[in-house]
């Protein structure tokens, strides 16, 4: 898969940002910097104008870094019970984690955020609208606010959103459905550009699996199964839980390869080999996202190289 065919579609800057000494920034920090202009209120959020290119991408960059730092520290720190091992239900949970941690990442990279913000932070929003005389509907509740960057990535347009992972997961769908006919405009070869619209069509159809099409929570409704209501006989003891453990090692140990038909090459014979399978597909993008970014960044230390890279070549 070339991945290289995304970088006209990465946030603008987000493969030139340091790791600041004070710290991550993210979403909330960005707020409180006032680093923007207040261009108009909705009613279930606002609509910010960056004022600094430099900020915003700092943000993003350190935000996706850390998500995708966890994601993959979480894979490095697997392990498989001797003892019992038959005991899935931990290691599917993990590998869930894992899957949403990369999503949270790809979903910054290309210009998106997902994150709390408390009313101190709306306060700040409302203040600008109150001096501005714009209407202001949403309160100072706290709450998760979804961001999507538009206007030629010059704006964010930030909305009220739930709290809950099928909430992060419905916008993580939407993204990925958008993003197929943005890979269309990509300057290269037609069927290079098909090869990435079909990795994520694929993705499209795991999380919109079994009816799941208004939220995309696939992933997130069969950890849920697994977790509260210990189904797919992933725990003690372990009833209809005839499973084939190496397959599942031999699909996690998937997670970091180059090539990626080595994973959609995975027939799977179960719903829990899938969700292993579909989210091993979500964490293998990211690190080839991350790993391209690195790779093509004119800044050594960059965020990516710093984070991700670094822990990885600690896990060693």
């Amino acid at each position: 898969m070339r991945v290289e065919y995304f970088r006209s579609l990465y946030a603008p800057g987000i493969s030139e940002v340091p790791l600041s000494k004070s710290g991550f920034s993210d979403l909330k920090s960005w707020i409180g910097s006032m680093k923007y202009q207040l261009a108009r209120t909705t009613q279930n959020g606002f609509v910010l104008d960056i004022s600094d290119r430099q900020a915003f991408s700092e943000m993003l960059a350190h935000d996706a870094s850390r998500f995708s730092s966890a994601s993959f520290e979480t894979l490095k720190i697997l392990s498989f019970p001797n003892n019992l091992p038959r005991s899935l239900g931990w290691v599917a949970v993990e590998v869930y984690y894992s899957a949403f941690f990369a999503a949270h990442s790809i979903f910054r990279i290309f210009g998106n955020v997902f994150s709390y913000l408390a009313g101190g932070h709306l306060k700040i929003v409302e203040g600008v609208a109150d001096i501005l005389n714009m209407p202001w509907f949403i309160g100072r509740s706290a709450g998760s606010f979804i961001g999507v960057s538009v206007n030629q990535n010059s704006s964010i347009e930030l909305k009220k959103a739930g709290s809950s992972h099928e909430d992060f997961w419905q916008a993580f769908v939407g993204f990925v459905d958008s993003f197929r006919d943005r890979i269309l405009n990509v300057q290269g070869l037609g069927y290079l550009k098909q090869e990435l619209i079909d990795e994520f069509s694929s993705i499209y159809s795991l999380l919109t699996k079994s009816g799941y099409r208004g939220g995309g929570s696939w992933l997130s409704h069969f950890r849920n199964n697994i977790n509260y209501q210990h189904s797919d006989g992933l725990w003690y003891p372990y009833s209809n839980g005839q499973h084939d453990v190496e397959k599942f090692k031999r699909i996690l140990s998937l997670w970091d390869v180059r090539d990626r038909s080595l994973i959609s090459s995975v027939y799977c014979n179960s719903g829990i080999e899938l969700f292993f399978k579909g989210c091993v597909s979500i964490i293998n993008l990211c690190y080839l996202i991350v790993c391209d970014i690195e790779a093509f960044s004119k800044l050594k230390n960059n965020c990516f190289s710093l984070v991700p890279s670094q822990m990885l070549k600690k896990a060693i």
